[in-house]
């Protein structure tokens, strides 16, 4: 008789490979005769392959030229990879894509376009001009077991230059973008040149802000309120051209191998370059979850789709000679099909496109291939949405693969020769020294003490008469107040209220309240009580 106990113990564990191609299975079944049927690989995004659903993920360096793009590659390989350029003036003029190969050699980007294996196919509608500019390196890093890198040309404001590409920047930019698991966005912080090319290029990756990162690279040779004042800037202008509803994370520091041009912030840079190499140390963990979302997005987008064409055929009349007409006539009413499509269907605001943006697809399919709805192709589609995803997501490993050598090694820099996740340890040690309120810390003392302490503590409606000279509102106050009172005794000590004015500062300046108070913000003296449930 088999032992049940032993039938479950053998069962191979759950991997992001079988997860993958289940949804890719489940996609070929269900979603794609629909998407065949209603024209969508023609009109909306492309038909997806096995290369699509590949566990490797990809990130993309961006910036304008001259900022350490590629000097940060390296740093991360722990070596140059082959093709590499690097100067003062514009040097990258190729889209690099870096991948794992047994011996270094440079190969025509095309070669990966033509490859059905590869997910890369896409390029091709850039045409001869971007291609001769697209090459692929092969490198011998253990880094890229775990990884694909695509190293971008720098952003140029030098129209001569621009136009001498034969191709738009931008537009290639945006393709990756959609594709690429992390963006990394590179600033030189001692010059920021904000011109056509890079605002155009800033407003297609403000619409992955989620993958977004923005790295201030050299902040080790500028003086540290030049540093603020810089911080300040670029922030101002990236929200005003990017306008999305949250800021990317700002990574600050020098991101390379060599020593630091000035040591006063060291303990801060070193801090922020472990942080960005975790981020994306991770990324393995996720590309799956990502892969899955893009799937859903797109489903999503499907049966919008399918209902607007559905609508239109409905509505189009039987003489041929007046269809088209009576098409452009629906198109132009577009607003009117997305209300009813909604109030019918129950969709929700975020799954329909923009208005012009529809009009513009549907005007290109011939008013006679606009098919009829087909309940059997829509039942099996929400088959894929309801029953299929569900369980695929719970096969999802809760870990994975995470990206080792190179920087993540700690070969390079001042890392220590451990797991970058133990050397993050070691920042979290540097960080008990670096309280942020201490900054403030002896203007609030004088504030604490005029409130007359009792046994070193003020009482919580004391505090209060304090804390609404502000003018927060009584709810923000309460949550202020409650995060501020570590020991939860509904009192403030020196420290205590200390943080509580700190944190009344950074929501004036516009800044979101913390849900749970961070290891950081702790105060000093309260920390070890605290050390179990952050390690």
């Amino acid at each position: 008789m088999t032992d049940s106990n032993n039938t479950w113990e053998n069962l191979p564990e759950p991997s992001p490979e079988a997860a993958l191609e289940n949804l890719r299975e489940a996609y070929t079944n269900k979603v794609l005769p629909l998407e065949l049927y209603t024209k969508f690989n023609e009109l909306h995004a492309r038909q997806l392959t096995s290369a699509d659903f590949a566990t490797t993920p990809l990130i993309m360096v961006t910036g304008q030229y001259s900022t350490g793009k590629t000097t940060f590659i390296n740093y991360l390989l722990g070596r140059s990879y082959p093709g590499e350029r690097i100067g003062p003036e514009p040097t990258t003029d190729n889209f690099t894509l870096i991948t794992k190969g047994d011996e270094d050699q440079l190969l025509p980007g095309s070669t990966l376009v033509v490859d059905k294996k590869e997910r890369y196919g896409g390029l091709a509608e850039f045409g001869n001009a971007f291609l001769r500019n697209f090459v692929c390196s092969k490198c011998n890093s253990k880094v890229l077991e775990n990884l694909t890198i695509i190293d971008t040309p720098g952003i140029v404001n030098v129209e001569d230059y621009m136009h001498g590409r034969g191709y738009e920047m931008e537009k290639v930019i945006k393709w990756f973008a959609i594709r690429a698991d992390r963006i990394v966005f590179f600033f030189d912080t001692h010059k920021f040149d904000f011109g056509d090319e890079f605002v155009n290029v800033a407003r297609s990756l403000g619409r992955h802000i989620k993958k977004l990162r923005i790295v201030m690279n050299k902040a080790d040779s500028v003086q540290e309120q030049d540093l603020i004042r810089a911080h300040g800037a670029l922030m101002w202008y990236l929200t005003k051209i990017i306008k999305a509803s949250e800021v990317p994370r700002v990574f600050v520091g020098s991101f390379w191998e060599e020593p630091l041009k000035k040591n006063e912030k060291r303990d801060y840079f070193e801090a922020e370059k472990l942080d960005l190499l975790e981020d994306i140390r991770s990324l393995p963990r996720y590309v799956i979850l990502r892969t899955i979302n893009d799937v859903i997005e797109r489903t999503r987008l499907l049966k919008v789709h399918t209902y607007v064409l559905a609508y239109i055929h409905k509505h189009l009349p039987s003489r041929l000679a007046n269809r088209a007409k009576r098409k452009n006539e629906l198109l132009q009413n577009m607003a009117h099909i997305y209300k009813r499509v909604q109030e019918v269907f129950n969709l929700p605001d975020g799954d329909f496109p923009p208005i012009e943006e529809m009009q513009a697809k549907l005007s290109n399919i011939d008013v006679n291939r606009i098919p009829p709805f087909r309940s059997k192709l829509m039942h099996r589609l929400d088959e894929f949405l309801f029953l299929d995803l569900p369980d695929i997501i719970s096969q999802v490993p809760k870990a994975s693969e995470t990206v080792s050598g190179g920087a993540f090694d700690g070969n390079v820099g001042p890392f220590h020769k451990t797991a970058l996740i133990e050397a993050l340890e070691g920042t979290r040690k540097i960080r008990l020294t670096r309280w942020p309120v201490v900054r403030y810390k002896k203007e609030y003392d004088q504030v604490f003490e005029t409130l007359d302490p009792i046994n070193g503590k003020v009482h919580g409606d004391v505090a209060r008469e304090e804390m609404i000279k502000s003018r927060l509102s009584n709810n923000l106050l309460g949550r202020i107040f409650l995060l501020a009172d570590v020991d939860k005794d509904g009192q403030l000590d020196i420290e205590e209220f200390a943080l509580c004015m700190y944190l009344i500062r950074i929501k004036l300046e516009g800044k979101d309240l913390p849900e749970t108070l961070p290891y950081e913000l702790i105060p000093p003296s309260q920390r070890s009580a605290f050390k179990d449930l952050f390690e």
